[in-house]
């Protein structure tokens, strides 16, 4: 039986200065995040935490791992403004769950239906480890297939560690083409016992499950 580590991992390091003149640079402010569609949810007891993405309506997608057997979670946007939110249901088997939240202050990612070919560019956002809101990016590595849990699933070579699950893949055009799931392991012999050493793949749940599970066309 396969066994996969539940991890996810990505880092990007954004900055950004003024090039003007000394007398002319006023004081620096705060700066607020925009809204964002992408979000981080956080088990009611605080003892974990996921990613997900609002696709509108108040809807949240996330990984059903996140979520587990829990009725609420608390969903924290980019801006650092935290709300509850209602599971409406968990798929175990596609590792989906659906929330519900307040929509106001977020953005809506456009969900698409269509299946990705091999090697399509892929970006994924989530909250790997306790680094908030980053992205990391790669392909797709080999077509959707049943990995048993979860049934179905594209393989990606993107970085990705705990954290992650649940966060929004997205493709160029920037629409939700899939879940983050998993990632391979590959057991290393550490004395007289086995530890496992995350590979460079990792397994995404493909948008046209999501909306079959949800009875969406489109």
């Amino acid at each position: 039986m396969r066994r996969y580590v539940l991890a996810f991992l990505a880092f990007i390091v954004f900055t950004a200065g003024w090039m003007a003149f000394p007398a002319l640079a006023g004081p620096s402010k705060p700066v607020t995040p925009l809204a964002s569609y992408s979000v981080k949810v956080i088990k009611a007891n605080d003892l974990g935490h996921g990613s997900g993405t609002h696709i509108g309506g108040g809807y949240i997608l996330t990984a059903a791992h996140v979520v587990e057997d829990d009725r609420s979670m608390k969903i924290k946007t980019n801006n650092g403004r935290l709300r509850f939110a209602k599971v409406l249901w968990v798929n175990k088997d596609y590792d989906v769950a659906l929330l519900r939240t307040s929509e106001q202050g977020m953005k809506s990612a456009h969900l698409s239906c269509r299946a990705m070919s091999e090697g399509a560019v892929i970006r994924a956002e989530g909250n790997p480890l306790n680094i908030e809101f980053v992205s990391s990016s790669g392909k797709i590595s080999g077509a959707a297939r049943d990995f048993g849990k979860p049934r179905s699933a594209y393989v990606t070579d993107m970085t990705t560690v705990m954290g992650m699950s649940g966060g929004g893949i997205f493709d160029r055009a920037g629409d939700l083409v899939g879940i983050v799931s998993a990632v391979a392991v590959a057991p290393m012999k550490v004395g007289a016992g086995y530890v496992p050493s995350l590979t460079g793949f990792g397994m995404a749940i493909p948008s046209f499950e999501v909306c079959a599970l949800m009875g969406r066309a489109e």
